[in-house]
């Protein structure tokens, strides 16, 4: 939980995407006032009811780092990859499972493997410096030809045309209505899209993105902060958007990305949906994605180098305590069933 008040829908958006904590034990001492936020995967319900039972033994054991991660997500693992590549040594990951990946784990059967949840990463903002240098790191952008077009992997691609949807007893490519519909539906529909292009495009007079990934790179500009405060359901009724199709396009969209529909999320994170991804890397890839068979559990495995010798499984932090000079952090060692103190 967030103290000093409630979350704005943004700030939740942010939590979701920063999940892990990073912990700058030396520097904890200056920021006192700064809130903490400890999340439960539900993954491990066991070990979960502990932590609200606050049923642990007392600390037999005492680590000393600088940083503390807790949570081998992609976030946490970004954050070790991060550390080691700015000359930075002393860190720790914790994580609550016995495997890392968190949202991005996968299975596999006789067959084939599978993913367990985030199973595809959209192909990313030409802003986005950061996840291109990660994509070259893993041999899937392969540098620019000529022309500075990326070289990407394609077969770790999948494209628009391979999806489809089964609309009025027929299949169509894609997951927007295209067939069986009238003109009218088909003008909201253009006139959507084409709205959305306008707020991809959309900056403030810091030359900032209205919408942008990170969320935390977002303008805050009064008049898209106003959308924060309104739901999408009815940020769509003022723009007289109303066809069957669009509507149950919007809130499977919302649903895919949030968990939530259109009647529950706001009209900020309902256009960022659609305006977040400026699709302005590549002119030959657009609504591509790159995926694989265990979903986004490939990406984990480019990021062990960082996390060798230098992470805990099966530890839950169950506690954070702020001294003088640095932050106490309480875990509990469920294999062997003792708490340690760092």
């Amino acid at each position: 939980m967030k103290s000093g008040g409630k979350y704005s829908r943004k700030d939740f958006l942010k939590t979701m995407v920063f999940g892990s904590l990073i912990f700058p034990f030396l520097q904890y001492c200056e920021k006192k006032g700064k809130s903490l936020l400890l999340r439960i995967t539900g993954t491990n319900h066991i070990l979960g009811h502990q932590l609200w039972a606050k049923d642990f033994p007392a600390p037999t054991e005492e680590i000393h780092k600088k940083y503390l991660i807790v949570g081998g997500g992609i976030s946490g693992l970004s954050a070790c990859r991060f550390l080691n590549k700015n000359n930075q040594d002393d860190y720790l990951l914790i994580e609550m499972e016995n495997h890392f990946g968190g949202n991005s784990s996968n299975g596999e059967n006789r067959y084939s493997k599978f993913p367990l949840g985030a199973h595809y990463l959209p192909l990313p903002n030409k802003e986005n410096k950061e996840i291109i240098d990660f994509l070259q790191e893993c041999g899937i952008y392969e540098g620019d030809d000529e022309s500075g077009e990326p070289i990407l992997d394609e077969y770790q691609m999948t494209f628009p045309q391979q999806e489809r949807l089964f609309y009025k007893n027929a299949w169509q490519n894609d997951i927007v209505p295209q067939k069986g519909i009238s003109a009218e539906v088909q003008h909201e529909l253009n006139r959507f899209f084409k709205l959305m292009d306008d707020y991809r495009e959309k900056k403030d007079l810091n030359n900032k993105y209205w919408f942008a990934i990170p969320v935390e790179d977002s303008s805050r500009e009064v008049e898209g902060v106003k959308l924060e405060k309104i739901l999408f359901k009815d940020w769509l009724k003022h723009q007289c958007f109303k066809s069957e199709e669009l509507l149950w396009l919007l809130d499977y969209s919302c649903r895919d990305d949030y968990g939530l529909g259109i009647d529950y999320v706001s009209a900020w994170a309902g256009i960022h949906y659609f305006a977040g991804r400026k699709n302005n890397w590549s002119k030959k890839y657009k609504d591509q994605v790159f995926t694989w068979p265990e979903g986004n559990a490939n990406l984990v495995k480019h990021f062990f180098k960082y996390i060798e010798g230098k992470q805990l499984t099966n530890h839950l932090v169950f506690d954070v305590k702020l001294n003088e000079n640095n932050a106490e952090i309480l875990s509990f060692d469920n294999v062997q069933k003792k708490d340690k103190k760092k």
